[in-house]
């Protein structure tokens, strides 16, 4: 299960509320989520995945909304190979680099959903 505050900023600001949780049951879902938020990167949800899936926790700013998201599943070893096998990270020089592609988030969120409840099962 993964919990999602999303935190109107001028809201917050004036009435001390503005607060929406929100929960989503699949790493797919949350991506499809997060690619309809105004003022996120294309790259954005692809990354904010990968950290939620190795931490557990991640979250994000836009101009209008702060976003916190926490998840039970969490794995970095898991979250590490998944983003290189659907291709959400790369190996250049002797670093890694993120893939600019939104279709190598989606491979990265249903891989790991698909992973994440087999080892659930």
């Amino acid at each position: 299960m993964i919990n999602v505050a999303v935190t109107d900023i001028k809201e917050s600001q004036e009435t001390n509320s503005g607060e929406e949780d929100l929960i989503f049951y699949s790493f797919e879902e949350l991506f499809l989520w997060l690619e309809k938020i105004n003022g996120v990167p294309i790259i954005s949800p692809g990354v904010l995945l990968y950290e939620l899936a190795k931490d557990g926790r991640t979250g994000l700013r836009t101009r209008k909304e702060h976003i916190e998201i926490n998840s039970d599943s969490r794995d970095y070893p898991l979250a590490r190979g998944v983003a290189f096998e659907a291709g959400l990270i790369k190996k250049r020089g002797f670093g890694e680099v993120y893939v600019r592609n939104p279709q190598a988030g989606l491979a990265f969120a249903r891989t790991l959903d698909s992973r994440f409840s087999v080892s659930q099962s």
